[in-house]
Parts: C-alpha cells; structure tokens; sequence
C-alpha cells in the first residue's frame, strides 16, 4: 500500500513542492524511540467475492455523537484481498457521498479538489475500499467542532478503523496488522498527521497543505491571522469549541489570543506527539507531503517541519 498509493498520486499532483518522509516525527524510518508498525511482504486476507457498491454508515461516538461516512466498496469478483483509503474533507466541507452520479454541490468539490479525484480512482481504478467520512461537527456528524482534538476527533476515527476491520469482507492485514492509507487537503490533512500519530493502524499518510503547529498557522509572533481567522469562524457555522469561539473573538478584537488556548491548539497537531508531550508516543507511518509554496495559512514551513521535526 505505502509503495503505491504515492505513485498513483504522483500522476494528479501540480504547483506543489513534494516532500517525501518515511515515518512520521523525523527523516528516518529508523527511529527507534516511535512505534513503528511498518509492514512488508503481501497482503493476506480475502477470499469474498464482492461487487461495486457505496453506502452510508453512521457510528455513535464515545460521547453520544453520530459519526457519519460513506463506505465505497470496489468490483471484487474474486475476492482480492485489499487496502483502505480514508478520505477526510477540508474544513468546512463535507464526505464525498456519491462518487460517480453527485449531486451539483458535490460535483463542483469533486472536480476542483484533487484529493477527491484520487478517492474516486482509488476506488474505481485501483480497486481499493475507501471510506470517505463527516469530520466532527460537520455533514451528518454531530457534535461541536475541536479541530482535530486527539482525544476526540482521533477517537472518532480509530472507530471508523474498528468498523472497517469487523465489515470490511477483504480488508487486506499483513501480520493480522490492517492496510490502511488516507488522504486528504488542508484539515483533511490534519486528520492524517494527528490520527495517524495517534493510531498505529495507518501505514501510509498522504496530507496536503496542512500544519504542524497550530498556534503557529492562526497566530505567528504572536500576531493572529485576522482575516483567516474570521473565515473559519464563518464557515464553522457557530460550531466551534466555546474556547475557539472565545480565541477567535480575542484575536480579531485586541490581536491577542489567551494562554490557554494556544495550549490547548499545540496540542491539536503532530509536533505535540513528535516531541511527546503530554505524555504522548507517536506511531510510525510512511507519508508523502505536499504544500503549496504559496499557501498563506499552512505555509511552506508547516510542510518542512513535518517532514524534518526530530523527537
């Protein structure tokens, strides 16, 4: 999967620096202090013949809230054993529902973000299952928006992973170990870094344009991106943790943004488990990065520092 996935994005990619990493938190797949769940040799597994279909699932959460996405089953006649790949949106946006026949909404996201074009080819070219999922707080998922709290939003994604590993009729698994990658832009990226840190599951990572550290993104030197700020206040739609709201008002109203939750937002990205804080161990996983050069949230230092950051 980790071999493939990244060749098959290499046909798709434009206008972005790629930088390849073989395991997250470092330049090294060597690193001897993260918890390398990297895998060799072929898929076991299968043995189901399928036929190509998509469907909606919905999981409670541990908190009560609904988890939302839509499972893409791909033309298996002989029951091939399999990879996964989960797809997760940018903020504001929602699942990918239907790949084939969307809706005009759908239609126009699909068209213009890569990550979905190369959803839809993982499935219908490829062959590969892919779950495409409602982040907290948006499409049919409940709940108030956390952006990207490891104990929240990862949890709510290692349960997708449970599912996929009880339903999944030919979920390949090397070493009883599941094949799984992602993909996804900007806060479709997060769910990667931070989720893939978090769940020693994913064996291949593929975020664009995303951070590494948050207080950085929205509030560098100390000087909050205002107007960045304000279009995801927006587009939350009211949604956001009580202490987003509060930060986001600080930030446009004194250019301040409190202590508190600067911290709480350091702890909402890759470099908190990198430089294990919080008590934290990341997992390992191989990944391929790409930023834009010209991204003005996520800069180029975002991508540079996921790729380089030393435990």
């Amino acid at each position: 999967m980790s071999r493939h996935l990244p060749a098959r994005l290499g046909l798709r990619v434009f206008c972005f620096t790629l930088i390849a990493l073989l395991s997250a938190c470092g330049g090294s797949s060597g690193s001897s202090s993260s918890t390398n769940n990297q895998q060799t040799g072929p898929m076991t597994g299968g043995g189901t013949a399928e036929s190509k279909t998509f469907f909606d699932q919905t999981l409670t959460a541990a908190d009560g809230e609904d988890i939302a996405f839509t499972v893409f089953v791909p033309e298996n006649p002989n029951g091939k054993a399999l990879p996964l790949v989960i797809h997760g949106h940018g903020f504001g946006l929602s699942r990918l529902k239907d790949m084939e026949n969307p809706d005009p909404i759908n239609g126009f996201v699909q068209n213009a973000e890569i990550t979905a074009q190369i959803a839809k080819r993982a499935w219908l070219e490829a062959g590969f299952y892919v779950i495409s999922f409602d982040q907290r707080g948006f499409g049919d998922s409940t709940g108030s928006i956390t952006v990207m709290d490891p104990e929240i939003d990862c949890r709510n994604v290692s349960q997708i992973i449970d599912w996929a590993e009880t339903n999944l009729a030919n979920l390949g698994r090397r070493n009883n170990d599941p094949v799984i990658g992602s993909i996804g832009l900007s806060y479709g990226g997060g769910f990667q870094t931070v989720c893939g840190s978090a769940d020693k599951r994913f064996d291949a990572l593929v975020p664009l344009a995303t951070w590494s550290h948050l207080p950085y993104s929205l509030y560098p030197n100390e000087t909050p991106k205002s107007l960045w700020l304000d279009i995801l206040g927006v587009v939350s739609a009211g949604n956001l943790e009580p202490y987003l709201i509060t930060a986001f008002l600080e930030a446009t109203t004194t250019g301040d943004i409190n202590q508190d939750a600067l911290e709480r937002l350091a702890g909402n990205g890759p470099r908190s488990f990198c430089q294990k804080q919080m008590g934290r161990t990341p997992a390992s996983a191989d990944a391929l990065f790409i930023q834009s050069a010209n991204d003005v949230l996520f800069n180029m230092n975002e991508g540079v520092e996921n790729y380089v950051i030393e435990l």
